[in-house]
């Protein structure tokens, strides 16, 4: 009996089986060697121009009936060039498969140092916060401290002139309305209106006080 020829892939020199194609310059290609060929435009066997519209099936006629050795033989090999393309096959997706999880594993690393970094951010201003707060109470309350300074200075600074005035030979009231308008003045400069407004209505009941001590002194 006669060994069984069937004809090997141009590119990939595997052997025959139902779906392969032949080129327009004859050469066998398997489906998705020809497809890969096609891209380049040229015939993996000769180099010759190679279109994918003129690729067609490649029909190959077997006697049917007993298995000669010849027969035996080409199916085996047909075998076992399909067991090794399954097992490229399956060498890339589980290479694939490794890639995806070594990625997987990157993203969710990624992510917990992200949600790290914004846990330690968040304390990081709340940190900050406190501290502004604490600086601007410190700021309020050495204003306050600033303002009470001076409205001191300005009342020590009043009471001299009409202490002044007061000791003075004439006693006038000229003196005293002078210094009230001085201490106004300065008043003016370290507080706020209603604060003056409150002071000065302490005061004009302060001088009319005085007055009235005046007039019932003895003489």
């Amino acid at each position: 009996a006669c060994a069984m020829l069937l004809p090997l892939c141009a590119a990939c020199h595997g052997p025959w089986h139902e779906r392969t194609l032949a080129t327009r310059c004859g050469h066998a290609l398997h489906v998705d060697c020809a497809k890969s060929a096609a891209t380049t435009g040229e015939c993996p066997g000769c180099r010759s121009e190679l279109l994918q519209e003129e690729l067609r099936p490649l029909f190959v006629t077997v006697k049917t009936g007993e298995l000669t050795k010849g027969d035996a033989v080409a199916k085996l090999a047909l075998l076992e060039w399909r067991v090794k393309r399954e097992e490229v096959r399956l060498a890339e997706l589980s290479d694939e498969a490794v890639k995806l999880a070594e990625d997987r594993d990157a993203t969710e690393k990624a992510r917990q140092n992200a949600v790290a970094q914004q846990l330690k951010d968040e304390r990081e201003i709340a940190v900050l916060e406190r501290r502004l707060e604490s600086f601007q109470s410190q700021l309020a309350s050495g204003a306050s401290r600033l303002k009470s300074a001076r409205e001191t200075k300005v009342f020590a600074d009043y009471a001299a002139s009409v202490r002044a005035s007061l000791d003075s030979a004439d006693g006038s009231v000229a003196g005293l309305a002078d210094a009230r308008v001085q201490f106004i003045k300065s008043l003016k400069a370290v507080t706020d209106n209603g604060f003056m407004f409150k002071l000065l209505a302490q005061l004009e009941h302060l001088e009319r006080t005085v007055a009235t001590e005046a007039r019932h002194a003895p003489i």
